[in-house]
């Protein structure tokens, strides 16, 4: 019928997280609490829950230092009820990571966390102690070490395009 093959209106926002109106389906909802520190000798984890869970095809964290330099992406893998990613270390000189949660779902409807990223995206303070960073700001959990390696793909330009092949981490470190 006509009625079937029309979108259904958009349903509210939920607090906290951020929905898409899936054609013929449920909205995907992404709930991640932004950071707003990462200590600078470690691997910041970031964490994200995505629901309905059966939905979710592909989560991933895009990120950058600064606001020149280019986008990177690390897949959110499953961990527990939710998915989590590791970023590489920034350097010492890279003072701010800039960063955007990615979800495609099974319909391939796609979604972002904030939703006017990358324009805007989350802008965590890079800090060289956890007491350095604002009392009020959440700091990214991190560890010192990591058990596998970071699998880093190539994101995109400031200005859209990908980055050179063979390009190094840009304001992070190449270990680990």
């Amino acid at each position: 019928s006509r009625r079937d093959r029309r979108r259904e209106p958009a349903q509210p926002g939920v607090p906290g997280g951020v929905t898409s109106q899936i054609i013929g389906g449920t909205p995907l909802r992404i709930d991640h609490k932004d950071v707003g520190c990462i200590v600078g000798d470690r691997y910041p984890r970031l964490d994200a829950c995505f629901e309905p869970k059966n939905e979710l095809g592909n989560a991933k964290v895009l990120f950058r230092a600064g606001d020149a330099s280019p986008w990177y992406a690390v897949d959110l893998m499953p961990e527990g009820g939710c998915h989590v990613a590791y970023l590489p270390k920034p350097l010492e000189a890279t003072k701010e990571i800039q960063y955007y949660v990615a979800a495609v779902d099974k319909a391939f409807n796609a979604r972002q966390q904030p939703e006017t990223a990358p324009e805007t995206a989350y802008r965590a303070r890079v800090v060289r102690n956890q007491g350095d960073c604002d009392r009020l700001k959440a700091v990214a959990m991190s560890v010192k070490k990591l058990a596998q390696p970071i699998v880093v793909a190539a994101g995109r330009t400031g200005a859209g395009a990908p980055p050179p092949l063979g390009a190094l981490l840009v304001g992070f470190s190449q270990e680990g």
